[in-house]
């Protein structure tokens, strides 16, 4: 295409015409497209693991222990089989893929201080989530639910998003049917100055808190589109809520509560926020 529009820009439509007449610009582009895949093959390596085969993601974690390069794994069937019935990454890079036909499991996530860690497509985490001094990102097109609780600590970023499908013209597409979606089934905790941060994509899908959120020890939960049940806050941590947060139970089925030392700013509609019981101070910020 920018070859053609230099030959446009330069005169020479009779030669451009020719050359895709004679089939010679297939050259370039399929040239471009093999030099896409080269760079992204070098610079990441995509592995299947297939738990109802007896393989497990374990073992790919362990055979690219000290690789640089972004390791993509895609997870089919149920990962039953992992070493104390967990996955620990604690290497950077590692992207978990729930396969898009079929999907994956894997009992309970361990991330030991690993940044760059996503987890995307069709994937369900059965026991949790743990993550320690690290960063991970989940963000879908698919579905990932999460059954057990999660525990985000010591200076860990735990963020969740969902994006909408790559097709937009998909009327589906619009009320977030086919888009990505996040559910997580089990308790929340967020302690020791870390952050977790919830947003949706435009046009995506849902994201879903069906626990209790708990922050303590100078937290933060930034929320700008999701549905959540009861939040509290404890020992300097705050929550920002957004104009899309809404309550899951309904309006006035749950509330937000916090100590004299946290605070809650942003939408609160339908939540009840509840005042400090010792001091009787405020929850809601100024």
């Amino acid at each position: 295409m920018f070859k053609f529009i230099k030959y446009l820009r330069s005169g020479l439509v009779l030669s451009a015409i020719t050359a895709i007449s004679l089939g010679l610009s297939a050259g370039p582009v399929n040239a471009q497209e093999e030099d896409d895949d080269k760079e992204k093959e070098a610079s990441s390596r995509e592995v299947l693991v297939d738990c109802d085969k007896g393989q497990s993601v374990t073992q790919t974690l362990v055979q690219f222990a000290n690789d640089t390069k972004l390791l993509e794994i895609i997870v089919k069937g149920t990962c039953d089989n992992e070493p104390e019935g967990e996955v620990q990454i604690e290497r950077n890079k590692v992207d978990l893929i729930g396969d898009e036909e079929t999907g994956g499991s894997i009992p309970f996530l361990l991330v030991d201080g690993g940044r760059q860690i996503v987890i995307r497509g069709n994937l369900t985490l059965n026991e949790g989530l743990a993550l320690g001094a690290g960063q991970l990102e989940i963000e879908t097109e698919g579905e990932v639910t999460i059954n057990g609780p999660i525990f985000v600590s010591g200076q860990a970023g735990l963020g969740i998003s969902t994006e909408a499908p790559d097709d937009d013209d998909d009327d589906e597409s619009l009320n977030g049917t086919e888009a990505g979606k996040v559910v997580i089934n089990g308790f929340v905790s967020v302690e020791n100055h870390s952050l977790l941060e919830v947003q949706r994509g435009v046009n995506a899908g849902s994201v879903s808190f069906n626990d209790e959120i708990n922050l303590s020890l100078q937290s933060s939960l930034h929320m700008s589109d999701a549905t959540a049940g009861n939040i509290v806050l404890g020992k300097d941590s705050h929550a920002l809520l957004g104009d899309n947060v809404i309550p899951k139970d309904g309006p006035g089925g749950n509330w937000i509560a916090c100590d004299s030392e946290s605070r809650v700013w942003g939408n609160t509609n339908g939540f009840n926020v509840l005042n400090d019981l010792l001091y009787g101070m405020s929850c809601q910020g100024d």
